[in-house]
């Protein structure tokens, strides 16, 4: 629990890039809403996908979307395309696990 230790709200940011990864996250996020610590929590999905990036992403959002609860829709963002410079500039190299 971050209570005590922090003074005023903190804000989180996951990040991800594959199915396990968002599992570890979702995880560290669930047990920091039960500690009900005065938290923010952000979450963003990067979704590496090539040339067909226009006609896949309506499906890969809904389908990524649907596995979250729609009160947390308006903290989560999915970026696709070339994700890897973003994700090196982040210092996240491992594109299967999750950070907080």
């Amino acid at each position: 629990s971050t209570k005590g230790i922090f003074t005023g709200e903190v804000s989180f940011l996951g990040i991800s890039s594959s199915a396990h990864g968002r599992e570890f996250i979702t995880r560290v996020f669930d047990a920091m809403r039960a500690s009900q610590a005065d938290t923010r929590l952000f979450e963003l999905s990067l979704v590496d996908v090539g040339p067909l990036t226009w006609l896949v992403k309506p499906l890969l959002l809904a389908s990524i979307r649907s596995g979250i609860p729609k009160e947390q829709h308006q903290y989560f963002w999915a970026v696709f395309g070339d994700t890897i410079a973003f994700r090196h500039s982040m210092k996240v190299h491992n594109r299967f696990a999750g950070f907080v």
